[in-house]
């Protein structure tokens, strides 16, 4: 209810002004303003009521008054803001005068809190320090708080015989409320959807052209119709601060972490670092979560550890928990004198540099591909057919009606990014899939004369390149299987290595057998003419000078080649690193069949995670840091552990049997809700799986962060601040259902400031 309303509703019914009722009394016989009370501050009374009476005062002045420059700010009805200060530093520290309980027997007095509350204004549902509690323990503080119009509309509420205007206000405080939950569902289905701040003006009136009734109580302050990209700003920032706090609460709670980085540059040229974060929740269920986004001067060393001390900072977290660090192989992060590995390394040197699986993977297949000519003309010639079909119109719709004419399934042709060598497994498919039309398309180009029409023409009917084709959709197929185990959100080290082997098996059989794709395409050749293959004759002979090699044989040889230096990269992308290849102690596929086996197996295993975390570690600088585990009662807890592992490793509700991820695994026996207290029976065991479920391995989920970053802040978005786009990217990543997202949390923080509404 606005002040005027309430003010017309004294008129009307001839209420008794407040200031004179039997709940004040007169505070102008006492000193002045600056009166301090001086005493021990330990001497605190219990809440309680005064019993005595007071004589009422005279009518008082409710003309608003006027704040300075420098003088305290003013609330909308008022009263001045009091916030919980400091004692001043003199040295004397204000007490609370137990007489006052006597004299204001509106007055309350928590001696836990040392805070004074006002009893009107907490029942009455005023927002403000007076409600909460306040400890500016001065008479000038009470006699403000006396005169303000707030405390008089919250006393005459109280008095017998205004029920109904009690009611009345907290109807009015229960519907504002819902009216900012109402703009924070708003706010956030915007987030999540990735729609600019400037949509949800329109999107608010649209919901109040539809009559809903907490929409339209927005307006009702009619000079605040919070409406605007600013008061949407304000929505998403609380939002984002909820699920900061829940994840600063659950990270504060998590034995260990592991800490993933990746720096990137944004559509205005603003440098800063994606943070991911990997955790155990309170209920023991590791989870993989976006940290912040924070803005570096450049791209150094130093500059990107002083965004992970920020954040640090910021969760008040020690850096002797975080036991793993995630980047790429770039040397400004994987550096072991000067690069962020280093400077993290000094502040904990058990924690573990991981050079991320995905740009190892990447790496490796790239570097084979550059090595041989005729990989780099494969992948010159999809680049070309790409350019040469969807770059023009008209090429484009030509194309599609000779696929309808032949009655094939054309698909769009996709584009190849060299950054990403892995992107060119659509590509080649789509190719593949296309190639009888864009053929006979390539065809009637060339005899009209168009000479890069001929070229691509006698390429893809060149049997090396086109076997080539076929072969790269295979190798492809599986090692983006590979790849998408690898950047699966909570994937651990021990849990890829079965699959990084069977990666190498299919690829060293490939060197003398032919995949699905290519195991097609050969079939097809010996079905008919061996020479003619989806309507074109196929070249078997080169035609350059000095070329007498028939390119069969050639074929052979760059595809033997080829596959084994893809695998000899793989070796070398992927050693075996002591450290994470001993994590497979807590790996349930890595244990043997029979129990009876369980008593020697692991032991050194065991042995090299226990000379890495059991043994105190001296940085850089000579700082000596304590160890992580006792290794003598790990030893003792490994053999009943490994039983009570291999009982449990598989999933009894599967419909297909299988064993558990590393990840999996942990969350079942180590449950926080677990009667039986695995993690008190097993302690030391527990803060090594802790250790090793936390590393992270990849760093995907830095980069699904920049994919989200680039969608957000799309060219008409360009000027979003940092700031902004990290509560964005925060409500985003969450990708939680609006139906689970605590929005009166986010009401709470919104209304911390005074609203007018």
């Amino acid at each position: 209810m606005s002040k005027g309303k309430i003010t017309d509703f004294f008129r009307s019914k001839e209420i008794t002004n407040p200031s004179s009722s039997s709940s004040h009394v007169d505070v102008s016989s006492e000193s002045d303003g600056d009166e301090e009370i001086v005493g021990d501050p330990r001497d605190r009374s219990p809440i309680k009521r005064a019993t005595g009476t007071a004589s009422p005062s005279p009518q008082t002045s409710t003309s608003r008054p006027t704040a300075s420059a420098s003088g305290p700010s003013w609330s909308v009805s008022g009263e001045r803001r009091e916030t919980n200060a400091a004692p001043e530093q003199s040295g004397r520290v204000r007490k609370f005068p137990n007489s006052w309980l006597d004299q204001f027997p509106w007055l309350e007095y928590d001696e836990v809190e040392n805070v004074m509350v006002c009893k009107d204004c907490r029942e009455f549902g005023v927002e403000g320090s007076w409600s909460t509690g306040n400890n500016n323990f001065r008479l000038k503080t009470v006699k403000e708080h006396v005169a303000s119009d707030a405390h008089k509309t919250a006393a005459a509420g109280s008095q017998p015989g205004q029920v109904s205007l009690n009611t009345q206000w907290r109807k009015e405080r229960e519907e504002r409320r819902k009216a900012i939950v109402t703009a924070l569902k708003t706010a956030y289905w915007l987030a999540t959807e990735e729609m600019p701040n400037r949509k949800y003006g329109s999107l608010i009136n649209f919901l109040q052209e539809l009559n809903l009734k907490e929409a339209k109580f927005l307006n009702r302050g009619k000079n605040a119709k919070y409406t605007s990209p600013d008061v949407y700003n304000q929505l998403t920032e609380c939002l984002s601060k909820v699920i900061w706090r829940q994840l600063k609460s659950g990270i504060r709670q998590s034995p260990t972490i592991g800490i993933g980085i990746d720096e990137s540059t944004d559509r205005a040229q603003e440098k800063h670092v994606a943070v991911i974060v990997r955790h155990i929740t309170k209920e023991g269920r590791v989870t993989t979560d976006f940290l912040s986004l924070e803005r570096i001067e450049d791209g150094t060393a130093v500059a990107s550890f002083e965004a992970l001390n920020i954040v640090a900072k910021k969760l008040d977290v020690p850096w002797k928990k975080v036991m793993g660090l995630g980047a790429d192989g770039a040397s400004v992060m994987s550096g072991e004198r000067n690069g962020l590995r280093s400077l993290v390394e000094k502040e904990n040197p058990h924690c573990t540099y991981v050079h991320c699986v995905c740009h190892r993977l990447n790496l490796a297949v790239s570097q084979a591909c550059k090595t041989f000519p005729e990989m780099e003309t494969v992948n010159k010639i999809l680049s070309a057919v790409y350019s040469y079909i969807n770059q023009s119109p008209k090429k484009h719709q030509e194309f599609k009606e000779i696929a309808i004419l032949l009655e094939a399934d054309s698909v769009k042709f996709k584009r190849v990014f060299e950054i990403r060598w892995l992107s060119m497994g659509e590509s080649v498919l789509a190719l593949i899939k296309n190639y009888e039309p864009l053929t006979f398309f390539l065809s009637q180009e060339a005899d009209r004369g168009d000479p890069v029409a001929v070229g691509l023409l006698q390429q893809l009917t060149s049997f090396l390149y086109l076997g080539l084709l076929f072969l790269t959709a295979d190798i492809l197929a599986a090692i983006h299987h590979l790849s998408k185990l690898f950047q699966f959100r909570d994937v651990s080290f021990s849990a890829i290595q079965g699959s990084l082997k069977d990666c190498r098996d299919t690829l060293q059989a490939m060197q003398t057998q032919d995949g699905p794709h290519l195991g097609a395409m050969m079939a097809q050749l010996q079905a008919g003419d061996p020479e003619v293959f989806r309507g074109q004759r196929i070249r078997m002979l080169p035609t350059g000078r000095g070329q007498h090699q028939p390119l069969t044989e050639r074929f052979q040889e760059v595809r033997r080649d080829f596959i084994q230096e893809i695998l000899d990269n793989l070796e070398s992308r992927f050693p075996q690193v002591t450290l994470l290849n001993a994590m497979q102690v807590f790996d349930p596929m890595a244990y043997p069949q029979n129990p009876e086996d369980l008593f020697h197996w692991g032991n050194s295993h065991l042995n090299t995670l226990l000379e890495f975390y059991g043994e105190s570690k001296e940085n850089a600088d000579g700082v000596r840091f304590d160890r992580i585990v006792d290794p003598d009662v790990a030893r003792g807890e490994f053999l009943p552990f490994k039983r009570v592992l291999h009982r449990n490793r598989s999933d009894e509700g599967a419909a297909t049997p299988r064993f558990l991820r590393p990840i999996e695994l942990f969350e079942k026996i180590f449950d926080a809700r677990d009667r039986l207290g695995n993690r008190q029976i097993f302690p030391e065991l527990f803060k090594l799986m802790s250790a090793s479920v936390t590393v992270m391995v990849g760093n995907a989920e830095a980069e699904r962060v920049f994919s989200a970053q680039n969608r957000i802040k799309s060219k008409l978005r360009a000027g979003l601040t940092v700031e902004h786009l990290d509560h964005l990217i925060r409500i985003n990543y969450s990708k939680r259902p609006a139906c689970q997202f605590p929005f009166e949390e986010a009401a709470d923080l919104f209304f911390e400031q005074n609203r007018r509404i």
